[in-house]
């Protein structure tokens, strides 16, 4: 027959076990909340951008540093349904002829960052005919597309602003 102080041993044993998991269970839910709220709020950070109306579906892609990223897919969609692909020339650039109208356009940089962006082809003189877009690379957290040079100049001082305080 076992005795009382073994049984209390095995007792304290289970007791401690039960413990550990429920302690491990919690930490990892701890975990998770921390993890999904830290995700939460560096989401909000970034603003996602409006539509941009175009002459023509044409454009540039930088890196925050202002320099041209050669190699990024850039894929145009209408009504959800892809239209083209292409990746971008040695100066970041790309082009698509395309009709009027509001396309979905996506940058994506090496299947793990991408930029998603809407733009509105209307022809016309007094549009702006290029898309500039600045990918989050490097450390920066996020992307920006406008249409305007003035902005881009803007952006990418900003972008280094943020590069500068990674460095130190």
């Amino acid at each position: 027959m076992p005795r009382r102080n073994d049984i209390q041993k095995i007792l304290v044993i289970r007791a401690r076990s039960r413990l550990r998991w429920f302690l491990n269970g919690v930490f990892f839910l701890a975990l998770v909340l921390g993890w999904s709220r830290a995700t939460t709020a560096f989401a909000m950070d970034c603003q996602a951008p409006g539509e941009i109306t175009l002459k023509r579906m044409q454009g540039t892609i930088y890196g925050p540093s202002g320099v041209p990223v050669p190699g990024i897919t850039v894929r145009i969609a209408r009504a959800g349904k892809r239209i083209a692909e292409t990746q971008t020339d040695e100066g970041g650039r790309f082009k698509f002829n395309t009709g009027k109208g509001e396309y979905d356009v996506r940058a994506e940089f090496a299947r793990i960052k991408t930029f998603d962006v809407k733009a509105r082809v209307v022809g016309g003189v007094f549009h702006p005919s290029r898309l500039f877009i600045v990918m989050a690379l490097s450390g920066t957290r996020c992307s920006f597309a406008t249409s305007g040079s003035k902005q881009l100049k803007l952006e990418i001082q900003h972008y280094q602003h943020q590069l500068r305080e990674i460095q130190h």
